[in-house]
């Protein structure tokens, strides 16, 4: 509850949305948080085994097949992709859709921003003789695009927020 002027509101989560080693389906990781199995895969880095949380075959389908339905996605950063995922997730929950013009509000809670498209940037600059960056490194790689992105696949109108929630899980979009 929230106190506005000596009067109380309350404030509800009406719905949520994830996508991670769990799962993007509520049914599906409720069913991993119940038994004792680690959803840790091993992948191989530089040679060398480690033990990550990665999507899920599924998930992965999931993301590739928004890539595929929207063709102005083909070269969009996969977390920009997970969290729209996630973000459709909860916004089709709370019973609203993708309805044009939604008054709400967004707050995605990120550490990063557009990870991959990052890395694949400074690549590019290590790799670049005259060590110049792309000029929309920063724009696309920057936390507050990952909550645009969102904003303006669901047609929110309302205020965009991102927040930095570096190891922390406990809140990922709101």
């Amino acid at each position: 509850m929230i106190s506005k002027n000596n009067k109380e509101e309350i404030i509800v989560i009406t719905a949520c949305g994830s996508i991670s080693a769990l799962g993007f389906e509520r049914d599906a990781i409720y069913a991993k948080y119940l038994n004792n199995e680690s959803c840790l895969v091993n992948k191989i880095f530089n040679n060398k085994p480690y033990a990550v949380g990665a999507l899920s075959d599924k998930s992965e389908v999931q993301i590739e097949k928004l890539k595929r339905d929207n063709p102005k996605f083909r070269n969009i950063d996969k977390t920009v992709l997970m969290a729209i995922q996630a973000s459709s997730t909860a916004f089709n929950e709370a019973g609203w859709g993708a309805a044009p013009g939604k008054i709400t509000g967004i707050n995605i809670g990120s550490s990063r921003g557009s990870t991959e498209l990052f890395e694949k940037l400074h690549k590019a600059f290590l790799t670049n003789a005259d060590k110049k960056t792309d000029i929309y490194t920063s724009p696309l790689t920057t936390l507050s695009y990952v909550s645009n992105q969102v904003a303006s696949y669901l047609n929110i109108i309302g205020p965009v927020i991102n927040t930095s929630v570096t190891c922390s899980t406990g809140i990922q979009a709101i």
